[in-house]
């Protein structure tokens, strides 16, 4: 079975949480281990505002170094070696795809393991037009995806260290 999971940006302090979407127009995210059972056996949740557009789902899919691949994420297929078949996670048609950057032709992910996620449309809308190979950014930054963001990494679009 799939892991339902979403992901959206918090609008007090602008950090990601990761959990379930609650209220109306996905404006609430109930985050991951801050639930809890009371005395009583009532379920209580610790949930945060989240700006809506932010709000993408886990397709279910890792990329190539393991990392979770959501609807939003910008992905590099490594096999080609250039940016010139980037792709943004989009759900579209009742399953997720990945639009092609250079001509919008969508397709499945059928070898997510070819994939490095290199940014989200949220953090870094300038992934739209990179040519920038992955492997001249810092690698220790963005192997990881949970750390690998404009906001909290401008050097990512610098070059080498």
């Amino acid at each position: 079975m799939r892991e339902i999971l979403f992901r959206g940006k918090r609008i007090d302090n602008g950090k990601w949480i990761y959990g379930w979407v609650f209220g109306e127009k996905a404006k609430s995210i109930i985050e991951l281990d801050k639930g809890y059972i009371g005395k009583e056996g009532v379920e209580s949740y610790y949930t945060s505002v989240v700006t809506p557009e932010t709000v993408g789902q886990y397709t279910g899919l890792d990329d190539k170094n393991g990392g979770k691949i959501f609807e939003g994420d910008f992905v590099f297929f490594e096999p080609f070696g250039t940016h010139n078949n980037n792709r943004l996670i989009q759900y579209q048609h009742g399953a997720f795809l990945g639009k092609l950057i250079r001509n919008g032709y969508s397709d499945r992910i059928l070898s997510p393991e070819m994939y490095i996620i290199i940014g989200n449309i949220t953090d870094n809308p300038e992934l739209l037009g990179l040519r920038q190979r992955p492997d001249t950014l810092p690698r220790e930054r963005y192997a990881d995806h949970h750390q690998s963001n404009i906001t909290d990494n401008p050097e990512l679009l610098e070059g080498k260290e």
